[in-house]
């Protein structure tokens, strides 16, 4: 007699259900939004941005906001050294919204046209950094 454990229809449901609660676990544990935005809202610092973005998703715990201050200048944002980058258009947010307390984490900073590093280091919770083409400060 064949047991249920040998179907292969089986195994494979096993094998996804695994899988999807897996990837639901790096999702509770990483989840972030980071698509970059360009708001109608007008925000003067990450705190104004963390605040008006918290009031509306109380989730959040975590928020580090960066901003492409540059008229002209698209950057790229990167989480590794060797990692994919992100291009942020000028007078754009790149949010990131973290539903587990963190203080920071790093990130390397490049100017799209000379390809060049303009910051390395941490961005911290509800400071954000705001960039333009040759650096970046904190958001405040």
């Amino acid at each position: 007699m064949k047991s249920e454990v040998d179907n292969p229809a089986v195994i494979l449901c096993v094998i996804a259900m695994i899988l999807h609660s897996v990837s639901c676990f790096a999702e509770v544990m990483n989840s972030h939004n980071s698509q970059a935005e360009n708001n109608f809202e007008v925000f003067n610092s990450g705190q104004e941005y963390c605040d008006y973005q918290m009031a509306n998703n109380p989730n959040i715990r975590a928020c580090m906001p960066l901003f492409n201050a540059s008229s002209h200048t698209a950057i790229s944002i990167q989480t590794k050294e060797d990692g994919p980058s992100q291009k942020l258009a000028p007078k754009n947010i790149l949010p990131s919204y973290f539903y587990d307390n963190r203080e920071s984490f790093n990130i390397i900073v490049k100017n799209t046209e000379t390809n060049q590093t303009i910051y390395s280091g941490p961005i911290y919770t509800i400071i954000g950094l705001s960039c333009d083409d040759s650096n970046c400060k904190p958001w405040n």
